[in-house]
């Protein structure tokens, strides 16, 4: 017999969330179906279960008053054993957050669509009394509380909706929680609500400004820390500009973020359309109007005492980081036991002791900068724990020509010269030795520094290969095997999810490089994302026939998906390319 609510019938669960679980049903009265998210109301205290009740009422009513195309619906609510029932518009497609787990770098024109729509929706729910295209007339000033991608959704045509007015509450200073507890989800948080201060729309624009930041960086402000850091970094420092993350974005960038995440409120745009134009403007490089920057940020103290922060911190612990219930996309995915290994430029081990490995130019600032997730220990040779193959010489980049023609080489061309045959012979120490010469004499090479990557990696000296393709990629931003390579670096740091974006910057700049697809098919298969790490295998394959980590790689996802007869074709293919 089949479940019911009143008179909606389940059909089936969406997910879990922090508070309830959310189920897809059918209304047999409207013939539709539709979201029924449940919240439970039993708290110990009767105190506490009564405010929760009163809250989530009032804001379900609130959310129901706003009809808008990227807002979703709410279309009735209920009480029923100690639980409350909002029923919402069903909508078939997936979150912004699970797309940017599979593509944490999307194209611009998607970045500037979503967003778009989020500040259209979001000005539509802050204004009073407007009149909003002709057609939204009545007074609303609905404030969200907790923008982030888990709370938009993506249908099928790629319209983004706005969830999860769960914890919206009509902008008025006299509500409040009953301990004056802060709400929302910390990486998204305004500063003015860490600290407990009257909000107005101007705080959803600065987690629209993360959101915006994440979309085009592949990181939240600050990326990983304990909650009291957290806080106080978004209440008191300026994140990295976008463009030091992610070097391939328009100059104007970092301006428009820079303002639409400013510490203080009034620093900001005036709407979040204002905002979303002006970041529109800065792609296409046609400015209507000058973007001026808030006051620059410097370590200060916090208008609050730390111990403030703290509070608001430990209050956040309390609410399991935001009271939003819908949440069945918030799901980490598990780590798998079995391991694929992600290779791009193979590992060597020397053949006799190497002379003194010469260390590669100090790395300057620059744009390229790999994402930082923590901070990371010196660099240290590993001992590899593959067996060793040779580089392949698709991965490295031609010498240049010379420079001057004839016998007599200049000792710039002869040292590039000398290190593409030390690389192809598996002299990593000597190519080391003879690209740093070339670096030194032309500071601005990039090429050289991306060989000297090649070398270290082959040497499995990560942090240094690193280091190499970052410098690499200062002076050549669209080098997509120097990300590519980064990116192989990263997965052996175990940094998966900055490994990630690199590949997807390198298929941005060459969508058929079969190292950057092997790349990622390895990242996928260590989530267990089997079939988009089939059809990335399947791609470098298709672009490199005869790149044998493709075909090993593929050898084992199709092993995990029970695909035994094709498994044992591609290590019978593997074996060929390895019998040549």
């Amino acid at each position: 017999m089949s479940q019911t609510f009143g008179r909606y019938t389940v059909m089936s669960e969406l997910g879990r969330g922090a508070m309830g679980v959310v189920y897809l049903a059918s209304d047999p009265m409207l013939n539709r179906q539709v979201a029924i998210k449940t919240v439970d109301l039993g708290a110990d205290d009767p105190a506490e279960r009564e405010f929760f009740r009163t809250r989530l009422l009032r804001d379900a009513r609130a959310a129901a008053a706003l009809k808008h195309p990227n807002i979703v619906a709410i279309h009735d609510i209920f009480e029923d054993g100690g639980r409350a029932y909002v029923v919402m518009e069903y909508v078939e497609g997936d979150s912004l957050a699970a797309q940017l787990k599979a593509n944490p770098l999307p194209d611009a024109a998607t970045t500037l669509r979503v967003l778009r729509q989020m500040a259209d929706a979001l000005d539509y729910t802050h204004s009073r009394g407007v009149i909003h295209r002709d057609i939204y007339t009545h007074s609303r000033g609905v404030i969200h509380r907790d923008i982030k991608p888990a709370n938009v959704l993506l249908d099928a045509a790629g319209t983004a909706k706005i969830t999860d007015f769960g914890i919206a509450r009509i902008a008025d200073t006299r509500t409040s929680t009953p301990t004056g507890m802060v709400m929302g989800t910390v990486e998204y948080m305004a500063p003015e609500q860490i600290r407990g201060e009257t909000l107005d729309g101007r705080a959803d624009q600065f987690a629209l400004g993360v959101v915006a930041y994440q979309m085009m960086t592949g990181s939240t402000l600050f990326g990983p820390h304990t909650l009291a850091t957290l806080t106080y970094k978004i209440v008191n420092e300026a994140p990295p500009p976008p463009r030091a993350r992610n070097a391939a974005l328009p100059r104007g960038v970092d301006a428009v973020l820079a303002k639409a995440l400013a510490k203080a409120p009034a620093d900001r745009f005036a709407t979040c359309s204002e905002f979303a134009l002006a970041l529109s403007e800065a792609f296409s490089d046609t400015p209507s109007t000058r973007v001026t920057l808030p006051p620059t940020v410097a370590l200060q103290p916090p208008r609050r005492s730390h111990a403030a922060l703290l509070a608001a911190a430990a209050a956040l612990l309390l609410l399991g980081g935001g009271l939003a219930v819908w949440k069945p996309w918030d799901r980490a995915p598990q780590t798998p036991v079995q391991v694929a290994a992600v290779p791009a430029a193979k590992t060597q081990v020397p053949t006799s002791e190497p002379k003194a490995i010469a260390a590669s130019p100090k790395p300057r600032p620059h744009d390229a900068t790999p994402p930082k997730s923590t901070p990371t220990p010196p660099p240290v040779a590993q001992t590899p724990v593959d067996p060793p193959e040779p580089v392949d010489e698709g991965e490295l980049l031609p010498p240049p020509p010379p420079s001057k023609k004839g016998a007599n080489l200049t000792p710039f061309d002869a040292a590039v010269q000398s290190g593409h045959e030390q690389l192809k012979n598996r002299d990593y120490a000597g190519a080391i030795q003879s690209f740093t010469t070339a670096v030194e004499l032309h500071p601005k090479f990039a090429q050289g520094y991306y060989n000297l990557g090649v070398a270290h990696q082959n040497l499995q000296q990560n942090e240094l290969a690193i280091q190499n393709y970052s410098d690499a990629l200062h002076f050549a931003p669209d080098m997509a095997l120097a990300y590519s390579s980064r990116g192989v670096c990263l997965v052996r740091l175990r940094r998966d999810a900055d490994a990630l974006i690199d590949f997807q910057r390198a298929l941005e700049k060459n969508p058929n490089l079969a190292f950057a697809l092997n790349g990622r098919g390895g990242v996928y298969f260590r989530r267990k994302q089997y079939k988009l790490a089939l059809a990335d295998y399947d791609a470098a394959i298709k672009n490199n026939p005869r790149l044998v980590q493709a075909y090993t790689n593929r050898a084992r996802a199709r092993e995990a998906v029970g695909d035994l007869r094709g498994a044992a074709e591609d290590r019978q293919r593997e074996a060929e390319l390895h019998g040549r």
